[in-house]
C-alpha cells in the first residue's frame, strides 16, 4: 500500500503541475488497481482523466534529457519511491515536486530514462470543490487520530471543570501526552 500511496502523491503533484484540479481521493481511486503502482497505472489514471499522455524509454543521456520539457514524471534508480515529478529543470539543476533540487549530473546517474509526458485537454475535468474534497479525504484518512484527540480534549476539560487535585490533572496531562506520542509513532512512522 505504501507504493500506491507514493504513486498517488506523485500523480497528484503532476496533475497540479499541469493545472488539473482534482481531489486526492479521485487520484487514489483511479490508482486503486492491480497496476496502480506502476507507470502503466499512472498512464491509465491519466487516460481516465482525459489527460493526453505518452510514456517513453529514452537512453539516460544528457542529450535526451536536455530535450525534455518540464513537468514530467520519471523513474529513478532508488530503493523506495522510484517515481518523481520533475517540475523545473535547467542546464545544471533539476527540481522535483517537493522543491528538492539536485544537480543534473547526480540526476543522470540515477535516471532510468523512463519518462511520462502529459498534456491537459479540453475534456480534462476540473473540480472547483477539490480543496474541500481534499480536506474531507484527510479527515477521513485520520479519523482515528481525530477521535483520540477529541477524547483527550473532552477528558481534560471535564477533569478541569471538577474540583480534582492537581496531581490528577497532571496525571491526565502525562497520559494524554503518552497517547499522542503513541498515535504519532503508529500513524506517522517516518517522523
Amino acid at each position: 500500500m505504501t507504493a500506491v500511496d507514493n504513486t498517488s502523491i506523485v500523480l497528484y503533484h503532476y496533475l497540479r503541475a499541469l493545472s488539473v484540479k482534482v481531489s486526492q481521493s479521485t487520484v487514489h481511486r483511479l490508482l486503486d488497481t492491480p497496476v496502480g503502482s506502476s507507470m502503466r497505472g499512472i498512464s491509465d489514471a491519466l487516460d481516465a482523466l482525459h489527460v493526453k499522455n505518452e510514456v517513453y524509454q529514452l537512453p539516460p543521456s544528457p542529450d535526451y534529457f536536455a530535450q525534455l520539457e518540464a513537468p514530467f514524471i520519471t523513474m529513478l534508480q532508488v530503493d523506495k519511491n522510484p517515481f518523481h515529478v520533475v517540475t523545473k529543470k535547467s542546464d545544471s539543476i533539476v527540481e522535483f515536486e517537493n522543491s528538492e533540487c539536485i544537480g543534473v549530473d547526480t540526476f543522470l546517474k540515477k535516471w532510468t530514462g523512463t519518462v511520462l509526458l502529459g498534456e491537459a485537454t479540453e475534456e480534462t475535468p476540473s473540480d472547483s470543490l477539490y480543496l474541500w474534497k481534499n480536506m474531507g479525504y484527510h479527515l477521513w484518512k485520520y479519523k482515528v487520530v481525530i477521535a483520540i484527540l477529541l477524547a483527550i480534549a473532552l477528558g481534560i476539560t471535564s477533569a478541569c471543570q471538577q474540583n480534582n487535585p492537581p496531581a490528577f490533572i497532571s496525571y491526565l496531562g502525562i497520559l494524554a501526552f503518552g497517547i499522542l506520542v503513541s498515535v504519532a509513532i503508529l500513524f506517522f512512522p517516518d517522523i
